[in-house]
Order: C-alpha cells, then sequence, then structure tokens
C-alpha cells in the first residue's frame, strides 16, 4: 500500500512539471473592453464576431455536413451578415478572386466536374458574367483593365473591363500571386526559380517575386530564394508589398525592391492564409482554419498588436481561409 502511495505521488509530481503542450497560437484576442461580442447563426454554424467595426469582409462558406456539399458567397459588414451569391451547382468549390468596390464588382472562380470559370457580378450577387473559361487562381483589377493568371499556368492574362482587348503580358513557369502598384503602375508575380531547385526536393525549384511595367516590359527579379510565395498585397503608400510563404508559415513583406524582407507574422499550425490590407487604418487581416473552422486575423502592418476579429462559435464552421477580402473603410460605397 505504501508503495502505490509512493508511485502515485511521483505520478502526479510527473503530470504537474510535464511542460509538453501543444503549441500555442499566435494569436492574442482584444483587450474585453475593446470587443464587440456578437454571434451569428448560419445554416452551417455559428460565429463570434469580437469587432462590429471592421471593415467589411467577403468570404465563402461551405457547408460540408451535406453531401454533395453547399456553398454561398456571404458579407459580413459589421454584424450584418448577408448572403450574396448561393445558388451555385451542388459540390462547387468557389473562390472569391477580387472586390472592387469602385465599380461595384466582385469576382471568384467556380470549379466542379461540369465547369471551371471565372465570373463577376455586382456586389449584391446580381448581373453575373462569364469573365473567362480557364483556372484563374489570382485576379487583380486596376486602370480600366483585369490582371489573372491560372492554377499552374504560364502567363498573366489581361483584358479590358469591357472585355476587350485580351493579351498576354508575361510569362514564366507557374505564374501566380498577382499584386499591383497602383501609384507606380507595376505588376507583381511570383514564378519558379528554375536556377535556384529546392534544397528539400529535387523535382520542385525555389521560388520568386519578379515585377514588371502593366504592358509586361521591363520584367525585375524582386526577391529570390522564397519557398512558395503565394496572396500578395502593395502598400503603395508605404512602397512595401506583402506576401504569405505557404511553406514557411509566414507572413512576409518588403520593400517595392526588394530590399529588407521582414517576417511580420509567425503563422498559427493549420492556417492556411490569405491576407489583405487595411492601409488607412493601417492594419493587415488574414485568415485561416482551425480545428473547429473560420478565424480572421488582424495586426498592425509590422505584425504587431495581433487581434482575433472573427472566431469559430461551434465545431464544423467552415469557410475558405483562402478567400475572403477585407473592403478597407475607405473604398466603401
Amino acid at each position: 500500500m505504501k508503495a502505490r502511495s509512493i508511485f502515485l505521488i511521483l505520478l502526479i509530481v510527473f503530470i504537474a512539471c510535464d511542460d509538453r503542450q501543444k503549441p500555442m497560437r499566435n494569436v492574442i484576442r482584444a483587450p474585453a473592453s475593446t470587443e464587440v461580442e456578437t454571434y451569428l447563426s448560419t445554416g452551417v454554424g455559428t460565429y463570434l464576431v469580437l469587432d462590429s467595426d471592421s471593415p467589411p469582409i467577403y468570404w465563402t462558406e461551405y457547408d460540408f455536413r451535406s453531401r454533395p456539399h453547399s456553398v454561398k458567397i456571404q458579407r459580413l459588414d459589421g454584424t450584418n451578415l448577408q448572403d450574396i451569391i448561393s445558388d451555385f451547382a451542388p459540390d462547387t468549390f468557389v473562390t472569391i478572386l477580387a472586390v472592387d468596390v469602385g465599380a461595384g464588382k466582385i469576382y471568384y472562380h467556380t470549379q466542379n466536374p461540369s465547369e471551371n470559370k471565372a465570373y463577376r457580378a455586382n456586389l449584391d450577387g446580381s448581373n453575373i458574367q462569364i469573365l473567362v473559361e480557364a483556372n484563374v487562381s489570382r485576379l487583380a483589377v486596376h486602370g480600366g483593365k483585369i490582371y489573372w493568371a491560372e492554377f499552374y499556368g504560364n502567363f498573366i492574362h489581361t483584358v479590358n473591363q469591357d472585355l476587350s482587348n485580351y493579351e498576354k503580358i508575361a510569362a514564366g513557369p507557374s505564374v501566380e500571386a498577382i499584386a499591383i502598384d497602383t501609384q507606380s503602375d507595376k505588376i507583381y508575380w511570383a514564378i519558379d526559380d528554375i536556377e535556384n531547385p529546392s534544397p528539400l526536393d529535387y523535382r520542385y525549384f525555389k521560388r520568386k517575386i519578379q515585377r514588371a511595367n502593366l504592358d509586361g516590359s521591363n520584367i525585375q527579379d524582386i526577391v529570390t530564394g522564397l519557398d512558395l510565395p503565394d496572396h500578395m498585397a502593395v502598400d503603395s503608400q508605404k512602397g512595401k508589398i506583402y506576401w504569405v510563404d505557404r511553406i514557411t508559415d509566414k507572413i512576409q513583406r518588403a520593400n517595392l525592391d526588394g530590399s529588407n524582407v521582414q517576417d511580420i507574422v509567425i503563422l498559427p499550425e493549420q492556417s492556411s492564409t490569405s491576407i489583405s490590407l487595411d492601409v488607412q487604418r493601417g492594419k493587415i487581416y488574414w485568415a485561416g482554419w482551425t480545428n473547429i473552422g473560420l478565424e480572421i486575423y488582424r495586426a498592425n502592418l509590422d505584425g504587431s498588436n495581433i487581434q482575433t476579429v472573427v472566431h469559430a462559435g461551434t465545431p464544423n464552421a467552415k469557410f475558405s481561409g483562402n478567400s475572403f477580402h477585407v473592403v478597407p473603410p475607405h473604398d466603401k460605397l
């Protein structure tokens, strides 16, 4: 009996001293005094809105409980959640590509066994038009033109807003992650760096970020030796470019000439993210998956003061972490 008591004491001490815990998420909620907590119930789950003053957010929400699953594009403005487009065919994968509030348009891509197309529509979901029948991965709108890249494609494509004057303006292996410097009229993208193979797998290359004039001329290497840069955004006012590295799980930034590369956020485990900038308020937003569903975060542009903006309140409240767009206050209609 004495031996058993000693064993139990040692076991309790071992458990109390064991520091092998799950990694802490690199996310801090805003202080309770600044939070406005509102629960929103949807067909999929419940979301906890921690800041009702955040800019409007567009996202795609999936109901994986149903077979075939359903999907809808939604808009969260403060605590008002609206369905924008919901009449997609079953088992369709939908990605929001861009939101052009000035022109009142939302761009998105749909993929299912019978179609692979990019569309645009009014911000209320009306007047849906086919943009192109292609596997569009990234898209940007500027100066009366639309620019896009395709999954595993080798070109940047452009067309006028009225869908006239289609051109291919740049080429390279696996072009992705388009962003535009609207002040200098430069376009940025990421491609495979075929002269720099990955040390982890000889079949794959490192990647690099390039830029050019909007007509594709004067191509320059900006940042080289990256793993998998994606979801780029440009802060033209402060001369910075931001991107997500999906291999190293970091949000990084650099000057627009590629100098001064910085890690600004180390992403939490299981985060598959896109980013949006609110330059006027000096904020960067990103989104990702957790074990229970949606998380949307924000921080200062240097990565400090990380806060949760939207939290999944119930299990299986799933949305596409690669498909959300924050509309900065100065872009509101």
